[in-house]
């Protein structure tokens, strides 16, 4: 969680997203939803093939980055709690 707001949580992992525990986590008997965005690699770009990605961060920026994105939103639309999680590392198609 985060330290400033125990409804937001932001990680960078180098595993694949398990969607299923933040399902879990972000559950809450006073809010009625869950929505959540999930990216994917395609095949393909610029009429090219894509094989695979590789994704990177600078943790400590990311991160902070995030949080303010978290904390922007929660205001914005009164959300409940916040989870983002960045993957970072090869993620192979398909």
């Amino acid at each position: 969680m985060n330290e400033n707001n125990n409804n937001i949580i932001c990680e960078i992992t180098d595993q694949p997203i398990n969607t299923s525990k933040y399902i879990e986590i972000m559950k809450r008997p006073d809010g009625g939803s869950l929505s959540i965005f999930l990216g994917t690699t395609r095949d393909n770009f610029e009429n090219k093939k894509v094989i695979k990605l590789f994704y990177e961060a600078h943790p400590t920026m990311a991160i902070k980055k995030m949080n303010e994105i978290a904390n922007f939103c929660l205001k914005k639309w009164n959300l409940l709690a916040i989870a983002i999680v960045h993957r970072t590392g090869e993620v192979v198609c398909c």
